[in-house]
């Protein structure tokens, strides 16, 4: 079924605004074709770069069949083809809205006609553990993890579009998990900068971490997402390899043995990466010891038509403070 196209500003949060907009109460439902192929433009990894469950999981093109987590979603869940074919349609629909904000982001102009999603769309996992049922709709998209889905004009990355993985509810007459429409939807966008890579694949970071080791990639790599209020395109790769390596930190010089890496680019706070950011590799030596919570403050609607905020425990997953890790080398 062809998605509604709405004329209203759709729900957003920019890079440049990192908060919670106002989400209209009315749910809208679409059905997604979810079957449409989605090509992929990311090396190949040679078979012999992998072992284990890595190895189990790769195609006969080299390529990672799925990179969903093993664990299962108490929320339905977009699929990476409805993500891409979701991101297509906003893009249509608001690309005009929004293309004086990407082009400066880019430090470029782009031809909102001409540019398309391409590749796959990336699972970026969420730091904090599942929201409450009583979390709100719009709340549980903004905590929840997010599918990442890239645009290019020809093989150059123009623009990143984050689409919530909760903007879907089972339709009750169907049973079937439904997009629940533009206005529902919370949105996140940013232009890719001329020169800089945001967004590599699991197989890029497969082969990057397994050529500086010289080790095997044991695991699915995990697109592990950074806490808020940091945009979701700057998640890292998680990367595990079948035995630890000496490693140097470039910065403090210290020394130490590690066996699963971060590979992606380090978390900026402010304005877009530059080109001169370099792409680093990174030591898993900071994941936190347990699960801390911190409270958040839900919008919800009265029967009299007002609002308020009510505070919400959110747990934290132990996942490694990205600000705080360290660029390494290997002998």
């Amino acid at each position: 079924m062809q998605l509604e196209s709405h004329p209203e500003r759709p729900s957003a949060r920019s890079r440049h605004t990192p908060r919670l907009l106002l989400v209209s109460a009315a749910v809208v439902v679409s059905c997604v074709d979810a079957t449409a192929p989605v090509a992929t433009t990311s090396p190949a990894v040679p078979r012999s770069f992998v072992s284990g469950a890595a190895l189990a999981a790769l195609d006969e093109t080299g390529h990672f069949r799925s990179l969903l987590p093993a664990e299962p979603s108490p929320y339905p869940m977009l699929a990476d083809t409805q993500a891409v074919r979701i991101a297509g349609e906003f893009w249509r629909d608001f690309g005009l809205m929004v293309k004086a904000g990407v082009e400066r982001d880019r430090g470029a102009p782009i031809d909102q006609r001409s540019i398309a999603p391409c590749g796959r769309a990336y699972f970026a996992e969420s730091p904090y553990a599942a929201p409450p049922d009583s979390l709100s709709l719009g709340a549980r998209q903004d905590l929840g993890p997010r599918w990442l889905v890239p645009f290019c004009n020809g093989r150059t990355t123009q623009v990143l579009l984050a689409i919530p993985v909760y903007a879907a509810v089972v339709d009750p007459a169907t049973r079937r998990t439904v997009w629940v429409g533009h206005n529902n939807t919370i949105y996140d966008w940013i232009g890719v900068p001329d020169g800089v890579t945001l967004a590599f694949s699991a197989e890029e970071a497969a082969i990057a971490v397994a050529t500086l080791t010289g080790q095997k990639v044991t695991q699915v790599p995990r697109l592990l997402g950074v806490e808020r209020p940091i945009a979701p395109w700057y998640a890292n790769w998680s990367v595990t390899i079948d035995h630890e390596v000496m490693t140097t930190g470039i910065v403090s010089r210290h020394r130490r043995d590690v066996l699963t890496y971060f590979f992606g680019n380090r978390p900026n706070y402010g304005s877009p990466p530059s080109p001169r950011w370099p792409l680093a590799v990174q030591a898993d030596t900071n994941l936190a010891p347990h699960s801390a919570s911190f409270v958040f403050y839900d919008l919800y609607f009265t029967s009299d038509g007002g609002f308020g905020w009510r505070p919400v425990d959110i747990e934290q997953r132990p996942f490694p403070t990205f600000g705080a890790v360290e660029a390494v080398t290997v002998p």
